[in-house]
């Protein structure tokens, strides 16, 4: 049987096509039949019916015998196929069941952890509160007492912070005036004979630094400037009108506009006043943005100086405001210091922090530690006279 169905297995395919194109057993065998006819000498040949009829029933029931067999065939197929998918189930429900009796295994060791460490917990907690609210305490007292400290420090370090601030802006504004005349010296080397003959005829320097035009006379120090307008008539101050900004000066003197221009530079109108003296003459002072420079001019097109002419008068310690004043000495201070190989104030400022520190600290070891008080070369070997 295996060999003839391996045989007839081969057309599968096609009859398969045919009997569902012709929808029953009835038009299959109609269709069948007439191909014998029309196709084949199966009928046309035979003599009559009943001979057909023995070749046709003789393969049918040879094919019918084979029924049972092939039913039981199928019948052990499906028996098989329905105990291996049930197998497969039957692993797949053990495989689930056995997962889900791992998870609550491990959630009921999990909460049995969990309920000893609870009654650990509260064993312990009285002991606990009573520990924690002495911490507390004790916290407390040691916070106040570095937040103290710590703002005493920084009130220390701030000072010092402003102090060298102060010293570095005021050298570099000498620094900026050194550069300055540097840059004068070179180009009065570079000018021509012709100059220096025109130089020689009008050497004296300008007047109180200033000078003058049709409108103003001014006169000037490093840092200020002094304008004087005389209006030639008695005048009150209700009859003046002075705008005075960072950029511009607006003069109008009853309907006569003198002044309306630029400054030749910057000034701090909040630091400029102008009065009237002798009703007559107006004087404005205006204090300059930038203290450490000489101007060609008060106001933008008029007439310029010659700044390479002013010889500034030398100040003396007395006529320096306090805070210059201390400023100053300090350098000085630092700068024999430094050339003594010795420390500056502000590492000196530096020490006594660190060592009102050490007091407030007196359980911290400082023997091993290696500290900078500054940046000067002379910081690594200082000596404080201990």
């Amino acid at each position: 049987m295996d060999k003839d169905i391996v045989v007839n297995e081969k057309f599968d395919f096609l009859m398969l096509n045919i009997a569902k194109e012709c929808g029953d057993i009835n038009n299959l065998m109609e269709h069948f039949f007439s191909f014998l006819l029309r196709k084949t000498d199966f009928i046309t040949n035979s003599h009559n019916v009943d001979e057909c009829e023995n070749v046709i029933l003789k393969t049918l029931r040879k094919y019918y015998k084979k029924k049972d067999e092939y039913l039981m065939k199928l019948k052990n197929e499906y028996k098989k196929m329905d105990e291996e998918k049930k197998k497969q189930y039957e692993k797949k429900k053990k495989q689930e069941e056995n997962e889900q009796n791992n998870k609550m295994q491990q959630i009921n060791i999990d909460n049995n952890k969990k309920d000893k460490y609870t009654k650990t917990i509260e064993a312990n907690t009285s002991n606990r509160n009573s520990y924690d609210q002495v911490n507390n305490v004790n916290k407390t007292i040691n916070n106040n007492k570095n937040n103290q400290r710590v703002i005493d420090l920084d009130d220390e370090n701030y000072m010092n912070d402003n102090v060298m601030e102060m010293v570095n802006q005021n050298k570099n504004n000498l620094n900026d005036s050194l550069n300055h005349m540097h840059q004068n010296k070179h180009l009065h080397d570079e000018k021509n004979d012709q100059d220096n003959e025109d130089d020689d005829d009008d050497g004296e320097p300008p007047k109180g630094n200033g000078g003058k035009t049709d409108k103003y006379v001014w006169t000037q120090s490093i840092n200020t400037l002094d304008m004087y307008i005389d209006t030639k008539d008695n005048i009150k101050t209700k009859d003046i009108k002075i705008d005075i900004t960072y950029k511009k000066l607006y003069v109008k003197v009853k309907n006569q506009v003198l002044i309306d221009g630029e400054f030749f530079k910057q000034i701090k109108p909040e630091e400029s006043i102008w009065t009237l003296e002798d009703n007559k003459i107006i004087h404005i002072f205006i204090e300059k943005l930038n203290g450490m420079e000489w101007w060609n001019t008060v106001i933008k097109g008029d007439a310029e100086i010659d700044v390479k002419k002013i010889v500034p008068e030398n100040s003396r310690m007395e006529d320096l405001d306090a805070e210059t004043r201390s400023v100053v000495e300090k350098m000085i201070y630092d700068q024999k210091q430094k050339a003594m190989n010795l420390p500056t104030s502000d590492e000196q400022k530096k020490y006594e922090i660190f060592e009102k520190f050490k007091q407030m600290h007196p359980e911290m070891d400082f023997s091993k530690a290696n500290i900078n008080y500054g940046n000067s070369s002379s910081s690594n070997n200082m000596f404080f006279g201990r």
